[in-house]
């Protein structure tokens, strides 16, 4: 084997190519094309795309919503005097409007209204 490369360099002859050589060789080929692809891709996400530029004036900090109790004592007190005068409010609507309606009334409006 040794005398046969000897030879082949010598004399510039090429080495005899068996078939299931030239498939190995093909094969080998496709693999590397595909593993060059597959990495070229890999490499395209890693790339960073195109930056936008924030502007740090628009930044504002994350505000925690924890608040101090009196704060939050002084908010459900003033809601709930809010409610009380709604509720007062309606209630003296209530006591302005009849809840139950008489003859005599009824009379009263058809004789304004001419029935």
């Amino acid at each position: 084997m040794i005398i046969n490369e000897l030879l082949r360099k010598w004399f510039n002859l090429e080495a005899p190519h068996c078939n299931s050589c030239e498939i190995l060789e093909s094969q080998l080929t496709l693999a590397n094309n595909e593993r060059e692809r597959l990495l070229s891709t890999m490499l395209e996400f890693t790339k960073p795309s195109v930056e936008e530029r924030v502007n740090v004036k628009e930044i504002v900090p994350i505000q925690t919503r924890a608040m101090p109790w009196r704060v939050r004592q002084q908010m459900l007190e003033e809601n709930d005097r809010a409610k009380a005068a709604a509720m007062r409010r309606n209630a003296e609507y209530n006591d302005t409007v009849p809840t139950t309606v008489t003859a005599e009334q009824i009379d009263k409006v058809e004789k304004q209204v001419g029935i």
